[in-house]
């Protein structure tokens, strides 16, 4: 027992002591262990009921029952490190509570992946803060849509673009993969959405060819294929000026990113076929 504790206790003892003969008063008490007397009530009763033992808590010493069992933590740590040393705390707990049924909180995997040398910890620096748009009022008033190319298979396949359209209100979301953000892919993008959820009012999105005709155009007469189509469907299109003034679809990106090519991995998927089954069948639902 450490040395300051088992004081503690002699402390304790000693003074329960003296107040049971009469020697000093539950006040006097109070103030030599800097406790309030209701405390020295509580402290007393169970010194005249068992003594002096009875001070020391009943599971001094004994191990604790609920303590995980190091064979169980080498297994997590063993599944990670084949599976995903990439894995954050988060998405690790999710993980082996889906193939290894091992169910611990959150800061116990953090705990695991620190000790273990596969979380090191820093201190993010500080970034430029930039006051968030508010989202809009209702579900279908806006959307916003971009690509994000990346190697989503991890050298197990091409390299590949996700294509997003998210409501800008619910964060909502329609995706599906595709070699690279064309005008054809982007159609069936649209198409999907609204079969899934209706015309949106407004589509928001950068700069991109494939959106708006960025040569020759000074008065912004000129519109892209895909423009074209969206005015027949009386959807206006409106276009951002910075990464981060379209920041929700640009969030989500990171998300899956981080999320969707760790899923991928685990189920061996390294097709933009399988991926978009995968997509609409699991991961968005």
């Amino acid at each position: 027992m450490n040395k300051d504790i088992m004081a503690k206790h002699i402390e304790r003892a000693a003074t329960m002591k003296n107040l049971s003969n009469g020697c000093i008063t539950q006040e006097m008490a109070a103030f030599q262990l800097n406790l309030s007397i209701r405390q020295i009530r509580r402290i007393h009763k169970k010194y005249a009921e068992g003594g002096a033992i009875a001070l020391f808590h009943q599971n001094q010493g004994k191990p604790n029952l609920r303590k995980i069992s190091s064979e169980i933590e080498q297994q997590a740590i063993a599944w990670i490190r084949s599976n995903g040393p990439d894995f954050g705390p988060t998405f690790a707990q999710e993980k082996l509570i889906e193939y290894l049924n091992i169910s611990v909180s959150v800061s116990t995997v953090r705990g695991w992946l620190i000790k273990n040398g596969i979380l090191k910890t820093c201190r993010k620096p500080n970034r430029k803060q930039f006051e968030r748009r508010k989202r809009k009022a209702f579900f279908g008033i806006m959307i916003q849509v971009d690509g994000s190319d990346h190697d989503w298979f991890e050298d197990r396949g091409e390299r590949c673009t996700l294509l997003t359209a998210i409501d800008d209100a619910t964060g909502t979301i329609s995706a599906r993969f595709a070699k690279e953000e064309s005008t054809l892919d982007l159609m069936l993008l649209f198409k999907k959405y609204i079969e899934l959820y209706g015309r949106p009012h407004k589509v928001y999105t950068d700069h991109y060819g494939a959106y708006k005709v960025n040569t020759g155009n000074t008065n912004g007469d000129k519109k892209t294929q895909l423009g074209r189509c969206l005015d027949d469907l009386n959807i206006e299109l409106i276009f951002a000026n910075s990464p981060q003034a379209k920041g929700r679809i640009e969030r989500n990106h990171g998300t899956h990113q981080d999320r969707l090519v760790k899923e991928m991995r685990l189920r061996g998927i390294s097709t933009i076929e399988a991926a978009n089954k995968y997509l609409e069948e699991e991961y968005i639902p």
